[in-house]
């Protein structure tokens, strides 16, 4: 393994995430000029900005009711600058928004709010691939240990790509993962492209206080990363063949639909509690018969 070539693609990629209440890693998997501007995309786990996203009752005239609207707030992200493949030149702190986020599949996307162009982007590792990753391949985890800048971590392999936790299908590895790790990479080594995003460790409770076992760590495989990119419209990040334009307009139909089918189920519910053609309307009184 080339060793510039290791830090190029492993490590510089990485950056870290701070929020309010936690913190953890992010790798950047696109960023790249578009109309002048700097577009730079992170992906990291939800856990992770779990803190920056929440819900309030606001009223909705059209509805007639309150409605949960959810806010989002930004986070930070720290990139760090080196020299001679080993020393820390710096860092810099820029603040990205939360574009997208599933609970149930532990993953968001930030954006930067940046125009420059980061050098150093990680590539996932081909969708085409997948199906010829086996057990016993070479594994390598980067991620802010414990709040630490990027440090990769003990080589490990490939253990288990079948492994089920709360109904999800997750991969596992050897290479040591300890908390802070959340949201980093975890990549096949004679490649160097993403295998998956750290989201879990095994965790023992054999004494008075949960031990982590950092050499049996899960990954969230790339093969969903895929598939979540894809739902959520923003493939243009793994497809060169997309648009960011494109992926906006699925968006906002994708919004527009769910938007249409909201107010069709609500103008049935005011239909079957009030009668036809009462949308937005409240019940009124029952004129009495004049005798």
């Amino acid at each position: 393994m080339e060793l510039a070539q290791m830090h190029q693609k492993m490590i510089y990629p990485i950056v870290r995430v701070r929020c309010m209440r936690a913190g953890g890693s992010g790798v950047i998997v696109y960023s790249k000029d578009h109309d002048g501007e700097g577009q730079t995309y992170i992906l990291t786990n939800h856990h992770v900005v779990e803190s920056h996203i929440s819900f309030d009752q606001k009223w909705d005239g059209l509805a007639g009711r309150d409605v949960k609207t959810e806010v989002r707030s930004p986070v930070e992200v720290d990139i760090f600058k080196y020299r001679d493949l080993s020393w820390e030149e710096g860092q810099i702190s820029v603040g990205a928004d939360i574009v997208a986020w599933d609970k149930s599949f532990d993953l968001a996307l930030l954006q930067l709010r940046s125009s420059e162009v980061q050098k150093y982007t990680a590539k996932l590792y081909p969708r085409d691939l997948i199906k010829e990753l086996r057990i016993g391949q070479e594994t390598l985890t980067v991620g802010c240990s414990l709040g630490h800048k990027p440090v990769p971590s003990q080589m490990g392999m490939i253990t288990s790509l079948d492994e089920t936790i709360e109904n999800q299908r997750w991969w596992m590895h050897s290479s040591s993962t300890i908390f802070g790790n959340s949201g980093g990479a975890c990549y096949v080594l004679n490649r160097m492209e993403v295998f998956g995003i750290t989201a879990r460790i095994a965790v023992s409770f054999a004494g008075f206080s949960p031990d982590p076992i950092t050499w049996l760590s899960y990954v969230i495989p790339v093969s969903r990363v895929y598939n979540w990119l894809e739902e959520m419209h923003y493939d243009f990040i793994f497809n060169p063949s997309k648009s960011i334009e494109e992926c906006a307009k699925e968006r906002e139909e994708a919004a527009d639909h769910l938007r249409q089918a909201w107010e069709t189920r609500f103008r049935r519910e005011q239909e079957i509690a009030y009668g036809p053609h009462s949308f937005g309307a409240s019940p009124q009184p029952e004129e009495e018969a004049e005798e």
